[in-house]
C-alpha cells in the first residue's frame, strides 16, 4: 500500500539501477547477475500504483497477463514484462502447478523457470506470519519488515517454524526507521551532543 509505495518501491528501485550498472562492468563474472521485478501480487489498482512508482524513479515496466500456461522465460519473463496476481496465494500455486520439476531437472532447472527467488513482502502485520511461512515453504528466499506479526507469541512459533524448515538463512527481517532522515539527523545531534 501507502508505505510500500512510499518506501520500499524507490529503494527497490535504486537498488536496481545500481546492481545494472554494476553488472554491466562485471560481464562473465560472478558478480553479474540481475536483480529485476517480475511479479506482484495484489489486485489490478494496486498493481497499477506500484508500476506508476516505479515508472516515477526510472524503470520502464508492463503488467502481463498470466493465463495459466508454462512460462517461458527466455521469452515470456523479460525484464520489462511483470506478471501481476490477486493474491501471493496464487503466484505460489502458479509456481507449483505450472513450474513442477520433472525427475530429468535439476534444481537449478527448476529455479531458472520461476519467477522470483526472492519474495519482498509488504503486507499489512496481521498477515505477515502467514505470508512469511508460505514463501518459506515454497522455497522462497523472503525479505520482510519488522514487525514481523502482531504478537512475540507468533513471531516465536514463526522462528521455530523457520527453523524446521532449515530457512533461517533464506529469511532477511529488515527495519526501515533507521534510515529515515529524522532518525539520521537526531543520531548526528546526539553525537555531536548538541541535544
Amino acid at each position: 500500500g501507502w508505505f510500500c509505495n512510499r518506501a520500499h518501491l524507490p529503494a527497490l528501485t535504486k537498488i536496481i539501477t545500481r546492481k545494472a550498472k554494476a553488472s554491466a562492468k562485471h560481464r562473465g563474472s560472478s558478480q553479474n547477475f540481475e536483480v529485476r521485478i517480475t511479479a506482484l501480487c495484489g489486485k489490478v489498482d494496486g498493481a497499477r500504483k506500484a508500476l506508476s512508482t516505479l515508472r516515477r524513479n526510472g524503470l520502464d515496466l508492463q503488467l502481463k497477463a498470466i493465463e495459466g500456461e508454462r512460462i517461458n522465460v527466455e521469452e515470456d519473463n523479460d525484464c520489462q514484462a511483470v506478471a501481476r496476481f490477486d493474491t501471493l496465494e496464487e503466484y505460489l500455486s502458479f509456481e507449483e502447478n505450472t513450474l513442477k520439476p520433472n525427475q530429468s531437472d535439476t534444481s537449478s532447472d527448476y529455479r531458472a523457470q520461476s519467477l522470483a527467488d526472492v519474495c519482498l513482502l509488504c503486507v499489512p502485520i496481521p498477515k505477515m506470519v502467514e505470508a512469511i511461512g508460505m514463501c518459506l515453504r515454497a522455497g522462497k528466499c523472503v525479505i520482510s519488515e519488522k514487525p514481523v506479526s502482531p504478537n512475540p507469541r507468533q513471531s516465536q512459533s514463526l522462528w521455530e517454524a523457520c527453523k524446521c524448515l532449515q530457512a533461517s538463512d533464506r529469511w532477511l527481517v529488515s527495519e526501515n526507521w533507521a534510515h529515515k532522515a529524522s532518525l539520521t539527523s537526531m543520531k548526528s545531534h546526539l553525537n555531536a551532543e548538541i541535544v
